[in-house]
Formats: C-alpha cells, structure tokens, sequence
C-alpha cells in the first residue's frame, strides 16, 4: 500500500536535499499489469578471489530510472562485478560513502521523487526492476575492458522515503536475488488503528522475512534510524520496533553511544548478519546524517561481507 501522506517536516526535509539530485529524463511510471518478470541470475553468494580492473577514469551514465556510477577502480570476481542499487538521495553521497568504506562496485542511483509513494507504485510493478538491471549491465558492458562481465553479488540500499522502493522489491520476490539490504532513516507502515496506534503488519512482513534470512547468515541485512516525530503514520522507532516484535530481535544496550555527528545510540540488535541501530536524533540535519554516514552505520557492514578472502 502507498503512504504518500507524508509530515510537512519529512516534505521540507526531502525536498530540501533533493533538489541538488540529478533527476532529468527520468521516465514515467505507467499503470500496468506486467508479464511475468525474467528470472534474474542468481548472485554469486559467496566472496570470490578479485582483481581490481583499472578503467583509467570513472564514468557514468544512465540506465532506466538510474543514475549508474562505476568507479576508475573495480573489483572484479571470476568475471562478476558487485552492484548497489540506491534509492532516493544525491548520488554523489552514495559513490563517496562506498568509497570511504573500500566497496569496490558499480552504483547505481535512483531517484523519483521526494515521497515514499512513486517509490512504492513504480518497483510494484514487476518488469520494472528486472529490465532496469539489464539496463544497467548494458551500460557497465560499454567499457572496453568490462565487455564480457556479468552481475554478481546484488544489494538493495535506500534511505529515507526510498526504502518504499526496496520494501516493493522484496514483497515482489527479488529479496531472493539480493545478498544485502541496507536501509538508513526509512522503513515505513500505516496504521489499522490509528486511536490505538496499531501497525500494520502486512506491510513489513517481506522485510521480516529477510531479516529472518540474514539472522542464519544467508544475506545481509542493516537498519538504521533517528527519532524523528511523525503525523498520522507510526515513526521510525515504532515501525522499527513492529518489525523487531516481528522477528523476535530484542534491542540492547550500545556499546558506545556516539552515533553520526552529535546523534547519541539509544540501542543496538545484532544477531547473525541482522544489524539494527536505534538513535536519538529528532531533527532535519540527523535525518540527512543518516544518507551522509552510511560508509560508516550500512556500508561498514557490507565491505566486511563482501571482501575478497
């Protein structure tokens, strides 16, 4: 379900950042009942010994709904490149905080909007995500000395009103084809009972599902967020903690409390390779923290599960 009525103070915050994003020429989303989507090639779950392919110089392009940044430097493991499909945010903060956190893969930014709800409406429909990793691989194949590469290792990251989109892609299935999802300061529901603030559940039940997954260690999954108050759909803290009552994580105490900036941690849930992190930030400049720190709270995590042995 879409939950495009977002808080005046999340539209200011979005809009804000978002007008430095690179959106030209992005395509219409149009109602349809799609065929079938493709079977997607399984991603190479486990790290593979890498060669680092020089390209001299990075380069960029665009493919479907996506902005496509692959560095001067990428690893290559036995003929596959790493992807990370980001949602919603400047792609630039994307490729720096891979960069910073020595995650060597092509990026592919997305962005449609300032709200949740084109997020969810344009990757419900299930052609959509399928034709634009072709797209993608296209483009990646359009560098002399990446011609023969192929995907490997798929994750799905979003922050803020972009984790609509990654939350549409696991309800569609395409959690099986994603080895991590990394969400930062977004993972929204709506209420059945707003006088009783009852979540419902539905909506986070394909997230509980691979959190389920990344408990046994088969994928990876990070969740970070503020304390940012919302109106008339449940905060970041009470959709987080729905989502752990869901997947019976029990939230303890950090071991430190300094968090991006002059966030302070209220909480840490580890088990397995599920990571999540509560913090007590409650204005703008905290939400957009969580985008600029993922090198640090998301993309940490990620290096570490993906690096060559």
């Amino acid at each position: 379900m879409a939950f495009a009525a977002r808080s005046a103070c999340f539209s200011r915050i979005f809009a804000t950042l978002l007008v430095a994003t690179t959106c030209a020429c992005t395509p219409q989303a149009q109602e349809r009942t799609p065929p079938p989507p493709p079977v997607l090639e399984a991603p190479v779950a486990a790290a593979l010994p890498a060669a680092e392919v020089d390209l001299g110089e990075a380069f960029r392009d665009r493919a479907s709904y996506a902005e496509v940044y692959i560095p001067a430097h990428l690893a290559i493991r036995q003929g596959h490149y790493d992807l990370v499909v980001h949602f919603h945010g400047i792609p630039k903060l994307q490729e720096d905080a891979t960069a910073r956190a020595n995650v060597s893969a092509v990026i592919a930014s997305v962005n449609v909007g300032t709200q949740s709800g084109p997020y969810g409406a344009i990757f419900r429909q299930k052609a959509i995500f399928p034709d634009m990793l072709e797209k993608i691989e296209a483009v990646v194949r359009k560098r002399p000395n990446l011609a023969n590469v192929t995907r490997g290792r798929l994750a799905l990251t979003g922050w803020s009103s972009g984790a609509a989109a990654v939350t549409a892609l696991l309800a569609n299935g395409f959690g099986k084809d994603a080895d991590a999802v990394l969400l930062a300061d977004g993972l929204f529901a709506a209420y059945v009972d707003p006088k009783r603030k009852t979540i419902y559940q539905k909506t986070l039940e394909p997230v509980a599902d691979y959190v389920e997954r990344a408990k046994r260690g088969e994928t990876l999954f990070v969740l970070t967020h503020t304390s940012i108050p919302t109106d008339g759909f449940p905060a970041m803290p009470d959709t987080t903690g729905e989502l752990l009552k869901m997947t019976h994580l029990e939230k303890k105490a950090p071991k430190s409390e300094k968090g991006p900036c002059s966030s302070k941690v209220l909480y840490e849930v580890h088990e397995g390779n599920a990571h999540v992190t509560g913090y007590d930030g409650m204005l703008a400049g905290d939400h957009i923290s969580q985008i600029k720190h993922m090198d640090e709270s998301e993309f940490s995590y990620l290096r570490d599960r993906w690096k060559a042995p």
